[in-house]
């Protein structure tokens, strides 16, 4: 994996620094022969923090389950920059990498497939520019007993209240809310201890400040051991503007849909999936208390692959929405 620093100037992107890391076990843990130290910049520099070493070139084993980057910066400026992580060879099922940020508290997935893109930027707040900021983490990640039966948010006064459904909760040690502005990077904005149950269970988070426009969530469950799942995505938009229905992902994958009402009236949806002969194949009824909510609906496992009409109605109001189920 290559690490690339880069900042824009007149317009065009410029190259500040970057590392390499090579993974392999005819490589050692520890700082030898196989490792290129870091010559210091007089500019922005970046480099692997490793057993009182800081290198430009890296070899390492390969990860087993866990390991840990250590990024080094220094010489930053007071402007915005980019990580471009470049992946190549990585053929590890269950394995998942992902940039830290300790000065955001952030967490943001990087592919190790194709390139993953970062922007950040440093200010006049001195932990902004702090040299171990960031780090990269790498967890095998292993299927969970857990099972997310629903997540929802919805809009609840002035802030938004998520909700999540379980089944079996064994051995689960805590649950993370996560929440972004993007979609894509998101931080940790709330924690909750697992009770434990063997039955399905439910578990609320009140979000006191809500963005004004879109708001998404996800629930990052966690093992005793320490790996842990994701849900799926949820979004509440606030914030005067257009009525909706819509859908999401579309083309609908792993059975789930994420609907997502923004500013309707309140009242009670029937929600029923139609397949191209007209033939009801699910049926949902949700009691909307007004305003924007996103709730996911868990199809069955029978539903085939193919083009279905989604039917939200509200009395003798309703939509059709066309989505793939693949």
């Amino acid at each position: 994996m290559s690490i690339g620093l880069y900042f824009t100037l007149n317009g065009a992107q410029r190259v500040a620094d970057g590392v390499n890391i090579l993974f392999n076990n005819n490589y050692s843990a520890d700082v030898d022969a196989n490792d290129a130290e870091q010559i210091t910049n007089f500019d922005e520099d970046i480099s692997i923090a490793r057993g009182g070493k800081y290198l430009s070139i890296e070899g390492r084993p390969l990860i087993d389950q866990y390991d840990t980057i250590f990024l080094n910066m220094t010489h930053m400026k007071q402007k915005g920059y980019t990580f471009e992580f470049n992946p190549a060879s990585f053929n590890a099922p269950g394995l998942l990498a992902f940039l830290q940020d300790k000065f955001l508290d952030s967490e943001t997935p990087i592919s190790l497939t194709v390139q993953t893109i970062v922007p950040f930027s440093v200010s006049s707040n001195a932990a902004s520019n702090v040299s171990d900021r960031f780090r990269v983490v790498f967890r095998n990640i292993t299927v969970l007993p857990i099972n997310f039966t629903n997540v929802k948010a919805f809009e609840k006064g002035n802030n938004i209240q998520v909700e999540w459904n379980l089944g079996n909760e064994q051995n689960m040690q805590h649950y993370e809310v996560e929440k972004s502005t993007d979609g894509r990077t998101f931080i940790k904005a709330g924690m909750q201890a697992a009770r434990a149950t063997m039955s399905a269970d439910n578990y609320q988070y009140l979000d006191r400040q809500p963005n004004i426009g879109n708001n998404f969530y996800r629930i990052k469950a966690i093992e005793k051991g320490g790996t842990f799942k994701y849900s799926q995505v949820v979004n509440v938009k606030v914030g005067k503007g257009n009525s909706a229905i819509t859908v999401y992902p579309n083309p609908v994958t792993d059975n789930v849909i994420s609907l997502q009402l923004t500013n309707q009236p309140k009242g009670k949806y029937s929600i029923r999936l139609l397949n191209q002969l007209g033939q009801e194949v699910y049926r949902k009824e949700l009691n909307h208390i007004g305003g924007s909510a996103t709730e996911t609906l868990q199809l069955y496992k029978q539903i085939a692959v193919g083009l279905y009409n989604l039917k939200v109605s509200e009395g003798a109001v309703f939509k059709v929405i066309m989505l793939r189920v693949e």
